[in-house]
């Protein structure tokens, strides 16, 4: 289970279709954290869509700990939801 300190508590984060899919609506994708001019946006976006899609995006961040922390949380997430598996059909290619 993934969990980030969020607004003083932990919290647990789950990378589901409805959270990807208001994170890319709003404009981001996950190609995002490896761009460094859209990297900070992304984590609050992201972070966002999965617990308090209702909160402005300055809200969110107000209430995250440092960058390195939602990194590792978010990289679990994704790991736990399957995203970045190269598996035929998956996210990672259909070849």
């Amino acid at each position: 289970m993934a969990t980030i300190i969020y607004d003083g508590k932990e919290t647990e984060i789950k990378l589901t279709t409805g959270a990807l899919y208001r994170f890319e609506r709003a404009g981001y994708s996950l190609g995002d954290f490896g761009d460094e001019t859209r990297m900070i946006q992304a984590h609050v976006e992201l972070i966002r869509a999965m617990i308090d899609p209702k909160a402005s995006p300055e809200e969110v961040a107000d209430k995250l700990p440092k960058l390195e922390d939602t990194t590792a949380a978010i990289t679990a997430a994704m790991a736990e939801s399957g995203l970045g598996e190269d598996k035929k059909g998956g996210p990672e290619g259909n070849a």
